[in-house]
């Protein structure tokens, strides 16, 4: 597919940033979050879903969002409007432990008190699934709750690389959540925004 032809996510309104899950918004409007380890290409698949630079801030210093921050998408042909939600980072070892407890428990929060839609988890195609990962996948397992595990900065992969990846998520019975993806070549974007539209 040509960038030209992606349903990017268009007019995307920054709402506020939130300290806490008692402050978010209490309406109904469906919300689709996104998490991942520190400087896993959280912010730019962000900012690349919604086609803009910058949207959710890129940094060279990982662990940079410290609040759940909210973005209003408008309605859009066949979809209605939403939040998108933008989670702190974890795993970012330069922060104190009190501090990375706080964003864990931030966000467990979140999971465990927020009705939301999707989760999109982003997880460094080029690392491991770590512990934090894997107890968010089976958190939503058990839950019933709908996850997209994107796998980020999939154009750094060489060919054998990625079959080696395809064929472990495929064992591991992740390979139908799983979409690898590309901020920068725009690469499962567009399936990415695909599986968004149906689970809202």
């Amino acid at each position: 597919m040509k960038r030209t032809d992606i349903p990017f996510l268009r007019n995307v309104e920054y709402v506020a940033s939130f300290p806490s899950v008692n402050d978010c918004p209490a309406d109904d409007l469906p919300v689709v979050a996104v998490t991942g380890r520190s400087n896993s290409g959280k912010s730019s698949l962000i900012s690349a879903l919604c086609d803009t630079r910058n949207l959710a801030r890129t940094s060279q210093n990982p662990g940079k969002t410290r609040s759940l921050n909210y973005f209003r998408v408008p309605a859009q042909q066949e979809r209605g409007e939403f939040y998108l939600v933008d989670l702190p980072g974890f795993g970012f070892a330069k922060l104190s432990q009190k501090e990375r407890q706080h964003l864990r428990k931030m966000v467990d929060d979140f999971l465990i008190r927020i009705n939301w839609n999707v989760l999109i988890l982003v997880l460094d195609a080029r690392r491991d699934i770590g512990s934090e990962e894997e107890g968010i996948i089976d958190f939503c397992a058990r839950s019933g709750q709908r996850l997209i595990l994107a796998r980020s900065k999939w154009d750094m992969l060489n060919q054998s690389q990625r079959a080696k990846h395809t064929k472990a998520w495929e064992k591991s019975g992740l390979a139908e959540i799983t979409i690898p993806v590309s901020s920068t070549k725009a690469v499962g974007l567009e399936e990415v925004l695909r599986r968004i539209r149906n689970s809202i």
